[in-house]
Parts: structure tokens; C-alpha cells; sequence
């Protein structure tokens, strides 16, 4: 290297070295070789200014215009080994980056890669200019070219290697570089290299800094969503939170949220909220959005992102964005515990705002929180709902009950009890005893069951309860059950919905004449103990046993199992025509057993049936006992046949004996 130019840089260096010290906490400066020269004060200032540029970009330009200035080259550029170790242009002076591609620059390309191979400096000048000659250069119309390495890594990874290069040369016949020139170019790539190398650290070092302010300010803001949406369950308050911090973060024009409903394949997107960013509620109608999207996003579980959709961008935009004028959509899925349960969606129309990595991060992460937080809003409400509706099935249920009777009037000749357990909190079961006035010696019984269960089944037993006690209330003492049923069907058919029906069976008794008329609809059989008939003394172990003892009870006349008939109430209006009254007598000690179809189809884990058969003998073998205790008999053992077995269908039991 030229003796001058190692004086001329030592002395640049000792006033470098000075001038890093008062940087601050900027990288420190490596020193340059020694020797003895002088440098005017302007080339000093040159390097000075430098040295103390941070910016990565500024600083490349600076060392170009100082290597130019420097070695008085006609043109140069300066290339740096990035990503891949490929080597890409930075900045030139008299040549453009796409002008390396051509015949002209075929020779310096090979020096180029030998410099950046053994990274070590070449010049080369046409013979008779020292250096090294070169007559390839001469072909191409080149006086000299000077090439240095740039050699970074030794403070920072502690292994010196090449990582970019500085080129220059010249065709003029008044400017052939030199050695002097030549050295010079050296001591300055050596400094530069220092100087990029500290801008690159100092550009990391602000990057992270930003980065990390951006963290900062991107959890500040998720912890403020967090805290704004955890303050409420109300779904349609916490939507419309959702959506106003959303627009918010993401600096979007407008919004919408929407979520999945129903069950399995049936599920789809249900347009639930939109706001734009003045936090005004707009309607669905107001969207027109891709829906090609929409079910991307929720089928790959994963955002879209569509950037400049007016003009393309390179995706496929559909015509409703066109003609909305779209210029960035950002779509992403609200997920919860790996469950796609809707979509958040977001677009503007600004040409300066295009969604990227930092707004699609924010959103994520908020949609994260957001789909919690509805699925909380929803099992809050859900339960709310059924918390409501268990309360009005409890006052439901009481009404119903205060509809039963609470006591049994007495009448002459008769022992009566009964009761109903539904399945549900309200039952479609019904029975009554309904007082004649004016008298003891008759009452009404009434035993019915309602199509269904639960609160409709309860409504139209209500309605029939209802109407019969204001039917015999207007009869005074009814004479026949006959009309009183078919005024109900007329009642029940004109007022249910069709498929709803209630079968029935009224029943009056008469004191003086020991007799039961009845008017059957469609209800279960009458099962009727008779006391004067032998007692064959059967006692019944499994369903083989109990089908046997019910046929020896009715073979010996001790039990009746008879058949009530008739249609069901409310089924046709035709029916009252084929309504039939009938009568049975009872003799002092005679127990009839009155029931609905829960007793029979009681069901056990199996899904066997407790059967009519099962029903007449227990009837059979306690038709002795009080109504109180054949009711209990009964149903007492309805429970240890079904076991743990969920009772399905509401039980009624109502038993009559006659006493005298």
C-alpha cells in the first residue's frame, strides 16, 4: 500500500478514535494500519462525517461520494453480501445496477468474484500503468479498476469474513487510478466496513427497540381489551366491545363479527354485528364481503389477509369488492380451544392503509380473547335461559299441582285416592274429584292423559280441567257423563293444534244405585277387584309368573279387566256421535284401579315394560287394601322394576272402593 495514504489514514484514525469516545454508547471504531503521511482537513471532515453516520442506507451513499472523491474514479458502486450470502447492489456512481448484467462489466465481474473468494484487494491497470496488467481490460475500454473487500464479523461474531465490496474504475485517458489511490481505497474500505458494521448494529439494536416498544404498546392495548370485555356476559354488549376495539387497534374503516350456528354439517355463519370506527352500528346489508374468504378462513382456521383488492394485489378479488372499492380485508377466525366459532372481519377503503404482520398479530391475539369471552357470554346466557325457564317450570309445575285435588270430598258409598307424578317438571297427566253440589250422594271422577309432555301437554290439561268443572258446575248434578264428554271434545278440538289429543275417561257415581257410569275416550282399562270371588293365593316371582297369576285372577272372577274404548278428545268433532255412556256396578268391597298408560310402559334399564298383566296382579294380590295403599302397592313397585331406568312418561294411579 502507498506510504502516503497509510500516513494519511493513521492520522484520520487517531482523530476517529477521538471522535467515537464521544459517541456515547455508539460501537466502538477499529483501528486502521499505520504510516507516515498527511491528509488535508478536508478529507478528514469526509471521514469524520462518516463515521458518525448511523443510518444504514445514508451511510453507503456517504461512503461512495467520499470513495469518489477520494480516487478521483470515473464511476463505482459499493455491493453487499446479504440473506444467502447473495451479493446484491447498494449504490453506484456513473453505473446503474442493471448495466453489471453486460458485456462491458464481463472482466470486472471476475474480479469481483476473486475479491470476494480470497477477499483480498485486486487492481489492475492497462500495461505500462502498473498495478497488474491486464490486456482484458484494455478490450473493454478501461484504463484501471480498483476492488477491496469489505471485511466484517471480527468484532461481532469474532471471525473476520468478506462481506460485500467496493469497485471502481476508469476509461478516461486523463484519470488512470494509481497505487496511491489504490491504498487509499483500502484504509477507507477498512473504516468503512467499521462504520456499516456499527450502523447495522445500531439498526438492530433500534429495530429491537421498536420492536419492543411495540410489544409493550400491543400488550397495553390487549390488556385494555382484556379488562373491557372480561366487565360483562351480556353477548350483544360484548360483541359490539369486540368489534369497536378491533376497528380500533387495526385502524380499519369498518367491522363485522360473525359466528357459527347449529349443529354439525348444518352449521353456518350467521352475520351477528357491524361497526365502522365511529362506533356506529351498521347493518348486515351494508357489507359486501367475499364469502369465498370467510369460509377459507374457518376451513383452514387460519386468517386472510387480502391487500390492494381494487387493484388485484395478486389475489383474486370478487366483483363485490371492486365495486365497494376495497383496498385491504383482513379476515380471522375466532378460535377456542382449537374450535372455529366465527370470524372477525375488517376492510378499508383508504389507499394508505394496508393490513400487515403487525396488525394481523394484534388481532389474533384479540380474537383469541374475544372467542373466550363469547363462549363465556353464551354459556352465561345459556344458563340465565335455563335458570329462567327451571323457574318457570317450577311455577309451572306448581300450578299444576294446585290444579289436582288437594282433598277428596267425601261421598256416600265410596273410598277415593289417588295421585299423579310427571315425568317432567309439568305433566300432560290429569285426574280429578269433582264435588256435586248440593249433595254426597254422587261425584265425578275424572282420569285423562295428555298427548306429550312438559309445558304444552300441561297447558291443554289445564284447558280440559278447566272446562270440565265449569260443565259440571253448570249441570248442578250431571245425570249422564255422556254430554259432559262430548262438550269437552267440541271444546278440545276447536282450541288444540292439530296432532295434540287427551284421552279420557269421566266417571259419575251414584250412592243409591251403587253404580258407575262412565264415558270413555280412547283411555286406559278399568281393572276391578271383586271381594265375593275366590282368592287363589298366588304371589307372583318374574314376568313368566305375573302373566299367569293375571290369568288365574281373571280366569277365578277375582279381578275385571275391562276395556274403556271410545276415540281420544280432540282428534274429531265426529267422535261425540260415537260416544257411548256406560255403566258398572260395585258391591261393598269391590276395588276399581284407574290409571294412565306410565304405569304400564314404565320402563326398566332394559327397556322392558311393567305391562298390563304386571298391573292386574298386583291388583289381584292387594285389591284388599285401602285406595291409599293399592296406589302405593303399585307404584311401589313400578319403582323397583325400573331401577335406575329414567322415568319417561308421566304415572297416574286413582283408586275407588266401594264401602257399603
Amino acid at each position: 500500500m502507498d506510504p502516503a495514504a497509510l500516513q494519511m489514514l493513521e492520522s484520520i484514525s487517531s482523530k476517529m478514535d477521538s471522535l467515537i469516545d464521544n459517541m456515547g454508547d455508539a460501537p466502538a471504531v477499529a483501528p486502521v494500519p499505520t504510516a507516515a503521511a498527511t491528509i488535508d482537513s478536508k478529507m478528514v471532515e469526509t471521514l469524520r462525517r462518516i463515521t458518525g453516520i448511523l443510518d444504514p442506507q445514508e451511510l453507503l451513499v456517504a461512503v461512495m461520494d467520499v470513495v469518489i472523491d477520494i480516487t478521483g474514479a470515473e464511476r463505482g458502486f459499493l455491493m453487499l453480501l446479504e440473506g444467502g450470502r447473495k451479493l446484491r447492489f447498494k449504490v453506484g456512481r456513473g453505473v446503474e445496477q442493471e448495466s453489471l448484467g453486460s458485456a462491458e462489466f464481463s472482466a470486472s465481474k471476475t474480479i469481483i468474484k476473486k475479491v470476494i473468494t480470497e477477499g483480498k484487494p485486486v487492481f489492475m491497470t492497462e500495461p505500462g500503468m502498473g498495478g497488474s496488467p491486464s490486456q482484458s481490460i484494455v478490450n473493454l475500454g478501461l484504463r484501471s479498476i480498483c476492488c477491496v473487500p469489505l471485511i466484517f464479523g471480527q468484532r461481532t461474531e469474532g471471525q473476520s469474513q468478506v462481506g460485500g465490496i467496493i469497485y471502481v474504475d476508469s476509461h478516461s485517458d486523463t484519470k488512470t487510478l494509481s497505487d496511491k489511490e489504490m491504498g487509499l481505497l483500502e484504509g477507507l474500505a477498512t473504516q468503512a466496513a467499521v462504520a456499516i458494521e456499527n450502523a447495522q448494529i445500531f439498526d438492530k439494536a433500534e429495530q429491537d427497540r421498536i420492536q419492543v416498544l411495540r410489544l409493550k404498546n400491543n400488550i397495553a392495548k390487549l390488556y385494555e381489551v382484556g379488562q373491557s370485555i372480561s366487565r360483562t356476559l351480556d353477548l350483544d354488549e360484548l360483541q359490539m366491545l369486540v368489534m369497536d376495539h378491533v376497528v380500533a387497534i387495526s385502524n380499519a374503516q369498518r367491522g363485522f363479527v360473525m359466528l357459527l350456528e347449529g349443529v354439525g354439517e348444518k352449521r353456518k355463519l350467521v352475520f351477528k354485528l357491524g361497526r365502522d370506527s365511529r362506533q356506529k352500528t351498521l347493518p348486515e346489508e351494508a357489507f359486501a364481503f367475499s364469502s369465498t374468504i370467510a369460509r377459507k378462513c374457518i376451513d383452514e382456521k387460519k386468517p386472510q389477509v387480502l391487500v390492494d383488492a381494487l387493484g388485484g394485489g395478486g389475489q383474486d378479488a370478487s366483483v363485490s369488492m371492486v365495486s365497494m372499492e376495497l383496498q385491504s380485508i383482513m379476515a380471522v377466525p375466532l378460535l377456542e380451544k382449537g374450535d372455529v366459532i366465527g370470524l372477525v372481519y375488517v376492510d378499508s377503503k383508504t389507499t394508505n392503509k394496508s393490513f400487515g404482520g403487525t396488525d394481523l398479530e394484534l388481532l389474533e391475539a384479540l380474537a383469541g380473547s374475544a372467542a373466550v369471552a363469547i363462549v363465556n357470554a353464551k354459556l352465561y346466557a345459556t344458563a340465565q335461559e335455563q335458570a329462567r325457564m327451571a323457574h318457570e317450570m317450577d311455577r309451572a309445575a306448581e300450578i299444576q299441582r294446585s290444579l289436582l285435588p288437594e282433598s277428596i270430598p267425601e261421598v256416600v258409598g265410596l273410598e277415593i285416592h289417588g295421585f299423579m307424578v310427571p315425568a317432567k317438571e309439568v305433566g300432560g297427566d290429569y285426574y280429578d274429584v269433582i264435588a256435586h253440589a248440593g249433595t254426597n250422594e254422587s261425584v265425578t271422577i275424572c282420569v285423562g292423559d295428555v298427548s306429550g309432555k312438559g309445558v304444552g301437554a300441561g297447558m291443554v290439561m289445564t284447558m280440559a280441567r278447566t272446562m270440565l268443572h265449569s260443565l259440571v258446575e253448570s249441570y248442578g248434578v250431571p245425570e249422564s257423563t255422556l254430554p259432559l264428554m262430548q262438550n269437552l271434545n267440541t271444546v278440545l278440538c276447536n282450541s288444540v293444534k292439530r296432532g295434540v289429543f287427551m284421552t279420557l275417561n269421566v266417571l259419575n257415581w251414584w250412592s243409591a244405585s251403587h253404580s258407575l257410569r262412565y264415558t270413555p275416550a280412547g283411555h286406559e282399562h278399568l281393572i276391578l277387584w271383586r271381594a265375593e270371588a275366590p282368592d287363589p293365593e298366588l304371589k307372583p316371582e318374574g314376568r313368566a309368573q305375573y302373566m299367569e297369576a293375571s290369568q288365574a285372577y281373571l280366569d277365578s272372577g277375582k279381578v275385571e279387566c275391562i276395556q274403556a274404548g271410545g276415540v281420544a278428545a280432540a282428534v274429531l268433532l265426529q267422535a261425540n256421535n260415537m260416544m257411548a255412556e256406560k255403566e258398572l256396578i260395585l258391591n261393598p268391597g269391590d276395588h276399581l284401579l284407574l290409571y294412565s298408560d306410565g304405569v304400564t310402559e314404565a320402563m326398566n334399564e332394559q327397556s322392558d315394560e311393567f305391562e298390563l298383566e304386571t298391573t292386574i296382579s298386583i291388583v289381584g294380590r292387594y285389591g284388599s287394601l285401602s285406595p291409599e295403599d293399592l296406589c302405593n302397592k303399585v307404584y311401589d313397585e313400578i319403582k323397583v322394576f325400573a331401577g335406575d331406568a329414567e322415568q319417561h312418561d308421566d304415572i297416574t294411579l286413582v283408586a275407588i272402593r266401594c264401602t257399603q
